[in-house]
């Protein structure tokens, strides 16, 4: 296909290899920026002034979803915190996002935590 903006920018429509290229920057970038998380040695988090939401909001969640799936049942009801709550409506755990749960269904939640922060960043570099 030759769009038209597609000549206006690059003279030319970009060659297959040079998306293959561009994709192995890509992937050479992330390795090196999250190479203790992809080979599981350590979990990637930022800090904030106090603390770290990643390690205080979203690790918990997301343990509560691995462990609600080795036992086979969703994620829809916590009682452990206060009288209950219905933690499948927590905004930040993203208990039914399809790259959760396969992660969290397939792997260790350590594991599974790494490789959704790692494939999260991969998904969105190729999708730009």
């Amino acid at each position: 296909m030759n769009f038209l903006w597609i000549t206006t920018l690059f003279g030319e429509e970009p060659k297959k290899v040079e998306h293959l290229v561009a994709l192995s920057i890509l992937l050479l970038i992330l390795f090196i920026y999250f190479f203790k998380t992809a080979i599981l040695s350590g979990m990637w988090a930022t800090g904030d002034l106090s603390s770290s939401d990643l390690l205080d909001l979203n690790w918990p969640l997301k343990t509560f979803l691995s462990s609600s799936f080795k036992d086979g049942r969703l994620p829809l009801w916590s009682p452990d915190l206060l009288c209950g709550m219905p933690i499948h409506a927590e905004g930040e755990g993203g208990f039914f996002h399809p790259l959760n749960l396969i992660l969290f269904l397939l792997l260790p939640p350590f594991a599974a935590y790494n490789w959704s922060t790692i494939l999260i960043y991969l998904i969105a570099g190729f999708g730009m």
